[in-house]
């Protein structure tokens, strides 16, 4: 079948969707497991946090020098602790919109409201732009990384 012919032959695009049952609970459980997944991570998250404030004591203690003795963090703890801060705060920004999808989407289905799943949709979207970016930022982040240890590995 020809590409061109399918494009010509497809919706306007002011046309509406039509949502069948099968669609419609395939939309509920999504949600249901959306939402599920994103409070068990928001869960996970708020433990990592207490834990790396619990690490930036121990490598506080631990290290002899601590220019940071006023605010009770060595070096190490203080670097630990933001670069946990850092980490969790983003995942916790591409979470949310997970989460905001789900509740949307249930309270549109149970509702019968497009204005609501169009919104859902929406927070949808932002999720996968953030967690797109993020994505490619890690992978950038490891590819220096590759890059950095093989460069070290031939300076000796």
């Amino acid at each position: 079948m020809d590409i061109n012919n399918i494009l010509d032959n497809a919706p306007d695009q002011g046309q509406d969707i039509i949502i069948t049952g099968a669609m419609r609970e395939s939309l509920r459980i999504s949600a249901r497991w959306a939402k599920f997944i994103s409070l068990t991570l928001l869960i996970v998250m708020s433990l990592a946090l207490l834990f790396s404030l619990l690490l930036s004591g121990v490598f506080s203690s631990s290290m002899g020098i601590n220019p940071l003795r006023i605010i009770g963090m060595g070096a190490g703890g203080g670097l630990s602790l933001l670069i946990s801060i850092v980490f969790l705060v983003a995942f916790y920004a591409v979470n949310i919109y997970h989460y905001q999808f789900a509740t949307k989407a249930q309270a549109a289905l149970r509702a019968n409201d497009q204005q609501g799943m169009a919104d859902s949709f929406q927070s949808l979207q932002t999720y996968y732009l953030i967690a797109g970016i993020m994505f490619a930022v890690f992978v950038g982040l490891y590819v220096l990384g590759i890059l950095f240890g093989l460069f070290a590995a031939m300076l000796g």
